[in-house]
C-alpha cells in the first residue's frame, strides 16, 4: 500500500476559523511544530489529533480529505483517511452503504477508537518494557475479545464499521475484517468485504 501522507485541509480549516498555527495546536494541545509537519505533508495526522481535530471541529471528512462526488470508493487506493497508530498506518473507509454501492458506510465509532487506542498503549509498553511473548499476546487477545464483544452490543444499524490494519502479524487484522463483516446486513456488503478481503477469510 501506498506510504504517501495523505492529502487533508487542515490547513484550509485553520484559515477558515482565523486561526495561526500556534492557536489552532493550543487548541487541541500539541506543539505548532506538529500543525505545521502536518500541513508540510511531512508528517501523518496521528489517530489522536485526529480525534482531537474532529471533536473539536465538527467536519466532513469527505470535505477535509478534499474527496470528490465522482470518486470512486470500490478500492483500497479510495480509503478516506489515514492515521498512524505507533508506526502502523490504519485505513478508515467512509462512504453511504446502499444496495446500489459496492461498498459501505463506515464510521470511526468509540468502540473501534477504544480498540485502537487500547492497541497503541499494548505496543507502547511492550517497546518499553519488552514484555513476555505469551504475556503480550495474551493482552493483545483480551482487548481482542473485548472489541468482539462491544462491537457485538452496539448495533449500527444499516451502517458497517470496517478497520483495516496493515500490520497484521502485531494487529491481527481478522478480527477486525470479520466483526466488520458480521455486521454487513446485506449480501452487496459481505460480497465487497470478501473482494477486500483477498480471500483471507
Amino acid at each position: 500500500m501506498s506510504e504517501e501522507v495523505a492529502k487533508c485541509r487542515l490547513k484550509e480549516l485553520r484559515n477558515k476559523l482565523g486561526v495561526t498555527q500556534e492557536e489552532f495546536a493550543n487548541s487541541i494541545g500539541i506543539s505548532k511544530t506538529a500543525i505545521s509537519n502536518i500541513e508540510n505533508g511531512k508528517n501523518l495526522m496521528s489517530i489522536e489529533v485526529a480525534l482531537a481535530v474532529a471533536e473539536k471541529y465538527p467536519m466532513s471528512l469527505d470535505w477535509f480529505y478534499k474527496r470528490t462526488d465522482n470518486e470512486s470508493s470500490g478500492n483500497l487506493d479510495d480509503f478516506l483517511s489515514v492515521f498512524k497508530v505507533g508506526q502502523r498506518s490504519v485505513f478508515i473507509e467512509g462512504k453511504n452503504a446502499s444496495y446500489e454501492s459496492t461498498f459501505l458506510t463506515v464510521q470511526l465509532s468509540s468502540v473501534t477508537r477504544d480498540y485502537l487506542l487500547k492497541l497503541n498503549e499494548i505496543e507502547k509498553i511492550n517497546k518499553e518494557k519488552d514484555l513476555p511473548k505469551d504475556a503480550y499476546n495474551a493482552w493483545r487477545e483480551s482487548v481482542k475479545m473485548e472489541y468482539q464483544k462491544a462491537l457485538k452490543e452496539n448495533k449500527l444499524g444499516e451502517m458497517v464499521e470496517f478497520v483495516l490494519i496493515e500490520n497484521d502479524e502485531n494487529f491481527g487484522n481478522k478480527v477486525a475484517y470479520v466483526e466488520a463483516r458480521c455486521q454487513a446486513g446485506d449480501y452487496a456488503a459481505k460480497a465487497a468485504l470478501d473482494e477486500l478481503n483477498f480471500g483471507k477469510i
